[in-house]
């Protein structure tokens, strides 16, 4: 849905990929679970990138503006005490009690193999936890952290998800821009907190309609090591225009953080939230997006 949504309005950006997976998962314990997977995908965009293929020749270095990647990954989850839907080979995470669900992922891209450009590794480790807060509520966050050792274009590294629709997604920051920051090592921290009942029961006509109020806060620290950064130095001009600014694959100083607050009304009609996210901090950075309205759908049980 948030990719269906990312196609509204001037559509910019563009790319084909295809992409082509074989993968292999078990559960070798209750709780813990196993996944190896052989990827290739290509990535073939429609507006101006170029990276350098040689980025110690500097400006003389040849350039190339697709790539095809190739690469295996392991990933270990583990997930103590989870409550689960299971249909057939389909299993729908419901929650889990008192320790957070882990993931760690170990990706290998191989030159050479069904045509891969790029020999790298990436490590990413993932932490999810839902918990209840006494009588305040209950929150949930995402810390996630990932790191690269290798040389790479902006997209194979660790481009941080921006939104620029008007709906909520959870994974994504709300007031960043599409590719507007990437990274190679980087540690990041998305925070929610729904206050049930705790506020507006209080109120007698909203303690009738059972809205809840919500908050988030979503922060990223990150860097890009120069070598990153030649390799598509003085190259890459994506959609030479109005849109520049957003799409210059960017770093975030090292030290300081991307930060966005937000808040909101939860349970309309028993589906339906509204949030207000504030940027606050890289403030002066292009054309940035400091406040947004936002709207999603929300199921719980």
């Amino acid at each position: 849905m948030f990719y269906a949504f990312t196609r509204w309005g001037a559509f910019s950006g563009a790319f084909y990929r295809r992409e082509t997976e074989a993968f292999f998962t078990t559960e070798a314990t209750k709780g813990i679970t196993f996944t190896a997977s052989a990827n290739t995908r290509s990535f073939d965009p429609l507006f101006r990138f170029q990276y350098r293929l040689s980025p110690e020749m500097g400006v003389n270095s040849p350039v190339q503006d697709y790539y095809q990647d190739s690469f295996i990954t392991l990933e270990a989850r583990f997930a103590k005490n989870e409550t689960f839907i299971m249909n057939g080979n389909e299993k729908v995470t419901l929650s889990t009690r008192r320790i957070p669900v882990l993931t760690f992922k170990y990706q290998r891209g191989i030159k050479g193999f069904l045509g891969g450009n790029f020999d790298y590794e990436r490590f990413t480790l993932k932490a999810y936890q839902s918990f209840r807060v006494g009588k305040i509520g209950r929150s949930d966050y995402t810390l996630m952290a990932g790191y690269t050792p290798s040389n790479l274009p902006a997209p194979l590294l660790f481009p941080h998800l921006g939104n620029e629709t008007l709906f909520f997604v959870r994974s994504a920051f709300s007031t960043m821009n599409y590719f507007e920051f990437v990274s190679d090592q980087y540690v990041s921290l998305q925070y929610n907190h729904n206050f049930d009942g705790l506020l507006f029961n209080r109120i007698p006509l909203i303690k009738k309609l059972k809205w809840r109020f919500i908050t988030s806060t979503n922060m990223v620290i990150g860097s890009q090591r120069a070598s990153n950064k030649e390799i598509m130095k003085d190259v890459n001009n994506p959609l030479k225009s109005k849109f520049l600014d957003r799409y210059a694959f960017d770093a975030l100083e090292p030290g300081k953080p991307y930060v966005e607050a937000g808040y909101g009304i939860d349970n309309i009609f028993k589906i339906f939230r509204i949030q207000a996210f504030h940027r606050l901090s890289y403030l002066n950075h292009g054309t940035p997006q400091t406040f947004r309205l936002m709207a999603s759908i929300n199921v719980s049980f």
